[in-house]
């Protein structure tokens, strides 16, 4: 600065700079970030492409092989790594804790509100019913996932929907043609 020229400080702390700004940069966290950026951005569109596959791939089983499900969003404007369906008369909840038992993680909302019971604000706006979406099943993937692991995860929701649809008197009552939603008394 030129002598004689007063700037008002935007931080309070060290003296680097004369007095100016506090703290040093981290210099090696700088450049570690940048490395992880050069990591992360190289091959993208290659990476995206295969996770792609792999998503769509899960997706196309799913619908195919789960009756009375439904998939939660557009089919293929959506992030590569993202698959989200719902299963009609049953409860996510137990869906995922029978594919934790397998070793699946997955989750029953959105990432911003994990933990919480309620269904996803996201998938009610996009006009999701609010029982369809208690039903919602979300899995993420990386650019790690095999063609393996997507076929164990959906030959275990096969598994797992149909053993929870067996004790679901929604679906049984469904199965019979008997009216569960919408009647008046």
């Amino acid at each position: 600065m030129r002598q004689g020229v007063h700037i008002q400080r935007l931080m309070q702390g060290g003296a680097q700079e004369r007095g100016q700004r506090p703290g040093t940069e981290n210099v090696a966290g700088i450049v570690g970030l940048g490395e992880a950026i050069r990591l992360a951005t190289e091959d993208i569109g290659a990476r995206a492409a295969r996770m792609s596959a792999i998503r769509d791939h899960m997706i196309a089983r799913i619908l195919k092989e789960i009756p009375h499900t439904q998939l939660n969003g557009h089919p293929t404007r959506r992030i590569c790594g993202n698959v989200n369906v719902s299963f009609y008369f049953i409860e996510s909840e137990s869906v995922l804790l029978h594919l934790d038992m397998k070793g699946i993680a997955a989750s029953s909302g959105s990432a911003c509100t994990s933990g919480s019971l309620d269904p996803s604000h996201v998938l009610l706006a996009i006009g999701v019913s609010h029982e369809h979406a208690n039903g919602s099943l979300r899995l993420s993937l990386s650019d790690e996932n095999t063609l393996e692991e997507a076929d164990y995860v959906v030959d275990s929701l096969v598994e797992i929907v149909n053993r929870l649809r067996a004790m679901s008197p929604l679906y049984s009552d469904f199965l019979k043609g008997v009216e569960t939603v919408g009647t008046d008394d």
